[in-house]
């Protein structure tokens, strides 16, 4: 359990059940074991004993856990008693729905060599203080509403890049969205389901027995295409054509979500094309979205995954477009 203003060191996990004291920091590349009763401060651990925090983190619901092994933390104290670098970055914004609203109660990540999780308030609101400068990952961590089981099924998640430079002081000029999906349930054996003119065809049994990221015997489905006003907006020197959220999300299977989005205007021949993927641990390591290679049509209105390969999970896909590199 993290409680709002706590932050977390990339590539570190809880175990499920563990819980961070308000103020606790762990650094990159560490693991977090066992913080029960701890008082408020950063703990350091040394950078050899690592787990993959984002993988975790986003199967559990609705409350921010992960799991991994770790011995306890080996310091305990301030920034300053730990010798570990401090920022007077701060990044400001908001979180609502497709329509506007402000979504208040929502648990939102700043994650680079520093996670950071604060919780929106009544307007939506959220402040990020001490952020590390570099590219971070910004994105919702639970669901809107009380009821998260039910949640998981209808919302997708807000995910975006943010880049912060030393001590800068960022207020974001778009909000994060969080976009409600309409989801088919019940999924079994061989699917091919269209979202408009997103298609995706899965093997609904094989994501059942990879494990899903929520507590149900069923899984579902869904996808909303994004507005143009609502796309993210750290894709670097990719075109975005279309986006799509998804949900359930981060429902996964290595190669296993063939898809194929059909383009309003076609894309040159020579200019490669992808998938973009939101994926929170390569976002926090990388500073990217994840590329997902595609192949486009000889019309260029298609953009698909190869008969070989496929996305490895369900978030937020964006159909995208750059010059050769």
């Amino acid at each position: 359990t993290l409680q709002r203003g706590q932050t977390l060191q990339r590539g570190q996990t809880l175990q499920r059940g563990q819980t961070l004291q308000r103020g606790q920091t762990l650094q990159r590349g560490q693991t977090r074991s066992s913080w029960e009763g701890r008082q408020p401060g950063l703990s350091a651990l040394p950078r050899s004993r690592s787990c993959d925090m984002g993988a975790a983190m986003h199967r559990l619901l609705p409350i921010l856990l992960v799991a991994c092994t770790a011995s306890e933390p080996e310091e305990t104290g301030t920034p300053e008693e730990t010798g570990m670098p401090t920022w007077d970055s701060r990044v400001e914004g908001r979180v609502e729905d497709a329509s506007g609203n402000p979504l208040a109660g929502l648990r939102v990540t700043l994650c680079a060599s520093v996670c950071i999780v604060q919780e929106s308030d009544a307007d939506g609101q959220f402040v990020f203080r001490g952020a590390w400068p570099e590219v971070n990952v910004l994105e919702t961590s639970n669901y809107p509403g009380e009821d998260q089981s039910t949640a998981v099924l209808a919302w997708s998640r807000g995910f975006d890049l943010v880049a912060i430079g030393e001590d800068e002081h960022i207020v974001l000029d778009e909000p994060l969205v969080v976009q409600q999906v309409s989801t088919q349930a019940e999924l079994t054996g061989l699917q091919d389901l269209s979202f408009g003119d997103l298609r995706v065809q899965f093997d609904a049994d094989a994501v059942m027995a990879a494990g899903l990221p929520y507590p149900a015997e069923t899984l579902a489905l869904g996808a909303t295409e994004i507005p143009e006003a609502q796309w993210p907006r750290g894709v670097g020197e990719w075109t975005i054509h279309k986006a799509w959220a998804l949900a359930v999300w981060d429902l996964r299977l290595d190669d296993g979500f063939a898809a194929s989005a059909t383009l309003d205007s076609p894309v040159a021949a020579d200019r490669e094309v992808a998938f973009l993927v939101a994926d929170y641990t390569h976002g926090f390591r990388e500073g990217s979205f994840f590329i997902e290679p595609a192949e486009l049509s000889s019309d260029g209105l298609t953009l698909s995954t190869p008969v070989d390969g496929g996305i490895d999970r369900t978030t937020l896909w964006i159909a995208a477009s750059r010059p050769v590199q």
